[in-house]
């Protein structure tokens, strides 16, 4: 992060590093082909590099490119995930973003959202990085989480809390 933020990298890098801690963590596949000894320190940079759609300059892409090169000289391949979420980590912690999920059955409108983020900065003193996930599985509802706190108002959870308080007083 001290090396992305001195050439003035930090905040293009940011996305890109997300979207690689997911796919690694997510991953066993790749995670496969990066400890495989057979495949060589050069094709597994050149996957990685491929595998991330990245929207920054080419100055980012080099600096995430020395930084996969560097993983790979140590060989610690099989940490870069963990290594691209600390840097995701480290980045929201530096610029105070708190990250918040609402899952919903429908996509809510833009002043309601405008309204969340409003309440989750005002009570957290951050900057709320606000992403909407829909499904239909909660079937009602919301489900939101804002950093590691979660609030479950789905129709689902609501009716798996039910079920389990009835099962409990029919035990005793």
């Amino acid at each position: 992060l001290a090396q992305a933020d001195s050439i003035g990298q930090a905040e293009a890098l940011y996305p890109t590093m997300e979207q690689l801690a997911h796919l690694l963590m997510g991953s066993h596949e790749v995670r496969e082909v990066l400890n495989n000894p057979m495949v060589s320190p050069e094709k597994k940079c050149n996957i990685v590099l491929s595998l991330v759609e990245s929207d920054c300059s080419e100055e980012c892409r080099a600096l995430l490119g020395r930084f996969v090169e560097l993983v790979l000289a140590h060989h610690r391949e099989r940490w870069l995930g963990e290594m691209s979420l600390g840097y995701v980590r480290l980045y929201r912690k530096s610029r105070g973003l708190v990250r918040v999920r609402l899952t919903t059955t429908t996509q809510p409108d833009e002043p309601l959202l405008a309204r969340l983020k409003s309440i989750v900065e005002e009570r957290t003193g951050g900057v709320a990085e606000v992403r909407v996930h829909t499904t239909p599985d909660i079937e009602g509802g919301f489900v939101l989480q804002v950093d590691d706190l979660l609030l479950d108002a789905s129709l689902k959870g609501q009716l798996e809390k039910i079920s389990r308080e009835i099962l409990r007083k029919n035990k005793i």
